[in-house]
């Protein structure tokens, strides 16, 4: 794997921030597994949805989506199951 970053990945959904979040969390699982990979923590670059690492970047997104949702909208996210 490349340890340089090549790229941005950026994401919006005109008129959905939950949306947003949610593609925002599944490009993140797949840059943990390859970050996890990389620093020798893991051998595979595919993550069990019910492992505990992911758990945890679930409840990260879901406080971030409130965080932003509070901002722009005035009220918590809406979604609050992210599904795998």
């Amino acid at each position: 794997f490349p340890m340089e970053q090549k790229g941005v990945l950026r994401t919006n959904c005109i008129d959905c921030l939950d949306r947003t979040n949610v593609a925002q969390f599944s490009a993140g699982v797949g840059a943990l597994a390859q970050q996890l990979v990389v620093m020798g923590i893991r051998s595979s670059v595919k993550l069990d949805p019910a492992s505990n690492i992911v758990r945890v970047l679930i409840d990260m997104y879901v406080e971030i989506g409130d965080h932003i949702s509070l901002q722009y909208g005035g009220s918590e996210a809406h979604k609050k199951k992210l599904k795998l």
